[in-house]
C-alpha cells in the first residue's frame, strides 16, 4: 500500500514538472519615458522575467492608440509620429505579432489576467523605435526615443566641393 502511494505521488510530481508554469506576479515598477515618470492606474505584471503592462494603461499614459477585439482576443497598438507610423497586431497567448504587416517573434506572449489584457512592454516600445533599459536598483524601466542628430546623419558635401566627372 505504501509503495503504491509512493508511486502515485512520484507519477503526479513528474507529470506536474512537464507542464509549463505561468509564473506571474503583479508588482510596482516605475516607468520613465524620456525621463518623465508615468503614473499607471494598475501594477505591471512580470511573467518569466518579462514586464507586461495593461494595454489600456499604454493608451492612457503613453501616447498610443489601443484597439481590443474580444471575439478574436486580439489587440492592435498604434503609434503615429511625424516621422514614423507603427501598427502592432498581437493575439492573446501567441508569441508572434505583426509589426506593420511583418511577422515578428516575441519573447513573451500577451496574457489575460484579472479580465485585463497585458502586453509585453519591451517588445512594444522597441518596435516603436525606442531604446528600453532596466534599472534593477530602482526597479525602473527607462524608455528613450532616439532621433537622428546632425552628428549621426549622413553628410553630403556642398556642391562646390563635389567633383564632377
Amino acid at each position: 500500500m505504501l509503495r503504491s502511494l509512493f508511486c502515485i505521488i512520484l507519477s503526479f510530481s513528474i507529470l506536474l514538472n512537464g507542464i509549463p508554469s505561468f509564473a506571474a506576479s503583479q508588482e510596482n515598477i516605475n516607468i520613465k519615458i524620456e525621463g518623465n515618470m508615468q503614473l499607471l492606474e494598475t501594477n505591471t505584471m512580470i511573467v518569466n522575467g518579462r514586464i507586461l503592462i495593461k494595454a489600456i494603461d499604454l493608451e492612457r499614459e503613453m501616447g498610443t492608440t489601443v484597439e481590443w477585439y474580444a471575439t478574436t482576443k486580439s489587440i492592435i497598438v498604434k503609434r503615429q509620429t511625424e516621422n514614423r507610423n507603427t501598427n502592432i497586431y498581437l493575439k492573446i497567448g501567441q508569441d508572434c505579432a505583426l509589426v506593420n504587416g511583418l511577422e515578428v517573434k516575441m519573447e513573451c506572449k500577451p496574457e489575460i489576467y484579472g479580465g485585463r489584457a497585458y502586453i509585453p512592454l519591451r517588445f512594444i516600445y522597441e518596435n516603436f523605435g525606442a531604446k528600453v533599459t532596466w534599472d534593477g536598483k530602482t526597479r525602473t524601466v527607462n524608455i528613450e526615443y532616439t532621433a537622428k542628430t546632425p552628428d549621426t546623419m549622413p553628410t553630403i558635401p556642398p556642391p562646390w566641393e563635389m567633383q564632377l566627372n
